[in-house]
């Protein structure tokens, strides 16, 4: 035993046992849904009052109320809607130029079909 921690070996363990158990966190970390702790259940939407947004009928002032939509945004989503018909799924406000998965995050919980 005595060898062994007078030699390198020790380091180079302790060193594959630290990468290893970084790469598992980092796995760990992509396979977590993100947006989960953005979402708002019914329930939750009920308690707390708030009214959502329907993108599908909103005109162009009342998107811009939206977190991180400008007028220039808004009126794209109204476009969009022209040219594509009713949104079907609040997700598909990501095929929007301008609306990310970044800013989808924050209007998440705001939005409705």
């Amino acid at each position: 035993m005595g060898r062994f921690f007078r030699s390198n070996k020790w380091i180079f363990m302790l060193s594959g046992v630290f990468i290893f158990a970084l790469i598992m966190f980092n796995i760990y970390d992509i396979t977590v849904d993100k947006t989960e702790k953005f979402a708002y259940t019914a329930d939750e939407i009920e308690a707390l009052d708030i009214e959502l947004i329907n993108i599908n009928t909103a005109d162009l002032n009342t998107l811009c109320e939206l977190s991180g939509v400008s007028e220039s945004t808004a009126q794209k989503i109204i476009d969009y809607r022209e040219e594509n018909g009713d949104f079907l799924s609040i997700e598909e406000i990501m095929e929007v130029k301008g609306i990310g998965e970044k800013t989808f995050l924050k209007i998440k919980s705001q939005i409705t079909i």
